[in-house]
């Protein structure tokens, strides 16, 4: 009966930290990968350019809902968006903002559809494989002036839409 009881708790715990730490985990190996690419590639991650037609919005734009039309560039949050729980990896980003501690999801955009011009060269060389490419678009689009540039990019979007006019 202790035998059991003993083995249920180091299985709790094995399963409490993989469900608390494996985004941290999972963003440290993404991490290591990344500067171990970007070396062997000479490859400056963080000076990459990148593309943000891909974005999904899911509110018109421009918006006239009060609520979004009323926000603020500060009120834009973005929610980095898991496949899993217990092995996460990255599927995309979530941009939204809150009403009354609801969230409203704006847009979304994919790691898949997140894409780094010049690494679509380098794709197509055979430079660097699928795999390659995912895992440095997820760590690019984790990157915080990434994430400040997007939330950016969907404020302007919801206020003046794509052809740059207000609603009124």
């Amino acid at each position: 009966m202790m035998i059991d009881m003993s083995n249920f708790i180091v299985m709790l715990i094995f399963v409490a930290s993989s469900l608390l730490l494996g985004r941290r985990f999972y963003t440290i190996q993404l991490k290591n990968e990344t500067e171990r690419l970007a070396r062997d590639l000479k490859l400056p991650i963080q000076q990459l350019s990148y593309s943000l037609e891909q974005i999904s919005y899911f509110v018109s734009l421009p918006s006239s809902i009060p609520t979004i039309k009323n926000a603020k560039p500060e009120d834009v949050i973005i929610k980095l968006d898991y496949k899993s729980t217990l092995f996460p990896r990255l599927s995309g980003i979530k941009i939204m903002i809150f009403e009354d501690s609801i969230p409203i999801v704006l847009a979304y955009l994919s790691v898949q559809n997140f894409r780094i011009p010049e690494l679509d060269h380098w794709l197509r060389q055979g430079k660097i494989n699928e795999s390659d490419y995912l895992k440095i678009s997820a760590m690019k689009i984790m990157d915080p002036d990434t994430l400040k540039e997007i939330a950016a990019e969907v404020y302007k979007q919801i206020q003046l839409g794509r052809r740059r006019r207000t609603v009124s």
